[in-house]
């Protein structure tokens, strides 16, 4: 009987022999045999004979010295070796007679007295089955000297062959495939590599198997080892890492601007929501704040250069008075104008709301229009009116928006000592110019005349102008004698030879002696005192 090894190599072509009629198609197996994929197969623990007493339907049955132009076996068979055995899928040879072997030869008693052991080589491969032996004085064809076989169905097997994996004792040493079969790994996923934790020992590899055992997740195929990583959330080169250096970092963009926050980041294969590339936003609450953006007044760093407004503000002038101009050394930059400043500076005094450089001077003691003079322009020129006449000395001035005290808007003062000359006053006769003509009492001035002997009528040929008697001068004249206080017009007339009343006759009135020049005479033509009268009367 043949070995289950044996069976499972040789039992396809020993059925298909043993009904070669049905091989054409119509295959008619024997019994405990199953038609697979138009073969008769003998399950792996069938005994299959080995002596030729196999149920046959025809004269199927095949010996070792069947012709080599025997019919073939049915389609898909080996083919046909030399010996009228079949090559095996693995190289190794199938025995002829269809792998029943024939039945030892009977050749009757040795002829020899010490012949010699021959053991049957039904394999070929120069190692013999000790269970089948002859005794024999030559060769004998089909049988070798050696016993070292321990499968004389399988030309690979003897003691000392070497081990094969193909599920045969090679080595003889009552094991199969010892020592050369091989782990395979479940591959799952179909990239190549198998998973170490699921594997099957064989000799080849079977269907969703390979022999590598290096895959770290059998559920992706793009995941082995010496895998190029890529960014797609799993382990591809099976480092124990994901998408390590392959990941991107991306930054929170709260502010939806497109620049995001340095110190808010997330590492990933692409941009989860709210997050982007770039890492230069320096403030994610402004959506107006990123570089390279325009700075514009707002209170931000718009730009991101670490300021804030930057060549944006407008400079504003502190202005206490409210009249729209502020005081320059007091400045302020901001956005908009803050309560209590004005956008044009220049006020030169802030607590005067009439004193800017667009206000026009008045006289009030400002510099209203700052051009750091005060009332220029505007003011009036006062004239010192010390005499208090209304009237002011042009020598002596004084501009002011009204008139200072002992002031006055008239110059044409020619005595500013003198309360009564001014021009336009009447003339009086005060020794002063009262009309300022440059003429002092004219046309006012009374004559006086030389009184030496103040008898109140001066000399004709001796007088002088003026308002007052000057010493020495009376306001009358015609004095026909100014060395005789007692002559002078209206004075007595005396009988004295003198012309007492200036009238150009002496002694009128009184009766004189004739030829008597002077004087009274007293008893009628006697000299002597007395009064002149009418008559010559006696004192």
């Amino acid at each position: 009987m043949l070995t289950n090894d044996w069976a499972r190599r040789s039992a396809p072509w020993v059925i298909c022999a043993l009904t070669m009629v049905g091989c054409d198609g119509m295959v008619m197996c024997p019994e405990g045999a199953e038609l697979v994929e138009g073969e008769c197969v003998m399950p792996p623990d069938a005994d299959v004979p080995m002596d030729g007493d196999v149920p046959m339907d025809a004269e199927a049955r095949m010996d070792a010295e069947a012709p080599m132009d025997a019919e073939p076996p049915m389609d898909g068979a080996p083919p046909i070796t030399e010996d009228g055995g079949r090559m095996d899928e693995d190289g190794g040879t199938t025995p002829p007679d269809g792998g029943v072997p024939p039945d030892l030869p009977d050749s009757g008693p040795p002829t020899c007295p010490t012949p010699d052991t021959w053991y049957r080589d039904w394999d070929r491969d120069g190692r013999g089955d000790p269970a089948a032996s002859v005794e024999s004085c030559d060769p004998v064809d089909g049988f070798v000297m050696n016993a070292d076989d321990c499968d004389d169905g399988c030309d690979t097997c003897w003691t000392g062959a070497s081990e094969l994996c193909d599920s045969r004792d090679n080595d003889c040493n009552g094991s199969v495939d010892e020592g050369v079969t091989s782990t395979f790994y479940r591959d799952g996923d179909g990239d190549g590599h198998g998973n170490p934790a699921m594997t099957s020992t064989g000799c080849s590899a079977p269907s969703g198997f390979v022999p590598t055992d290096t895959d770290c997740d059998d559920t992706c195929a793009a995941c082995y080892p010496g895998n190029t990583e890529t960014c797609d959330g799993e382990d591809n080169d099976c480092d124990v890492t994901v998408d390590e250096g392959v990941t991107s970092t991306f930054y929170r963009d709260a502010d939806g601007d497109g620049h995001g926050d340095a110190a808010a980041s997330t590492v990933a294969c692409s941009a989860p929501s709210g997050y982007v590339s770039i890492d230069d936003d320096c403030n994610d609450t402004c959506a107006a704040c990123y570089p390279g953006r325009a700075e514009v007044c707002d209170s931000e760093d718009n730009d991101c250069d670490g300021s804030t407004d930057e060549g944006v503000l407008s400079t504003f002038y502190r202005d206490m008075d409210g009249d729209g101009f502020g005081v320059t050394s007091s400045s302020t930059q901001a956005c908009s104008q803050p309560a209590g400043y004005a956008g044009t500076g220049g006020d030169c005094n802030d607590a005067c709301a009439t004193c800017n450089p667009s206000a026009t001077e008045v006289c009030d003691t400002l510099d209203n229009d700052c051009d750091a003079g005060v009332d220029e322009g505007v003011q009036t020129r006062f004239y010192r009116d010390a005499d208090g006449d209304g009237h002011g000395l042009a020598s002596s001035s004084v501009l002011a928006c009204s008139a200072p005290s002992g002031h006055v808007t008239s110059m044409d003062d020619c005595d500013d000592t003198c309360g009564v000359c001014y021009p336009g006053n009447a003339e009086v006769c005060d020794g002063e110019n009262n009309d300022c003509d440059a003429d002092v009492d004219e046309g006012v001035l009374d004559t006086f005349y030389r009184d030496g002997d103040g008898d109140g009528h001066g000399r004709d040929d001796m007088t002088t102008l003026a308002c007052s008697p000057p010493s020495g001068y009376a306001g009358m004249g015609m004095d026909c004698d100014d060395a005789a206080s007692t002559t002078y017009p209206g004075a007595s007339e005396l009988c004295n030879a003198i012309d007492d009343d200036c009238d150009g006759s002496r002694d009128e009135t009184f009766t004189c002696v004739e030829g008597e020049s002077t004087g009274c005479t007293t008893s009628c033509g006697t000299r002597g005192t007395g009064t002149c009268t009418t008559s010559c009367e006696e004192p």
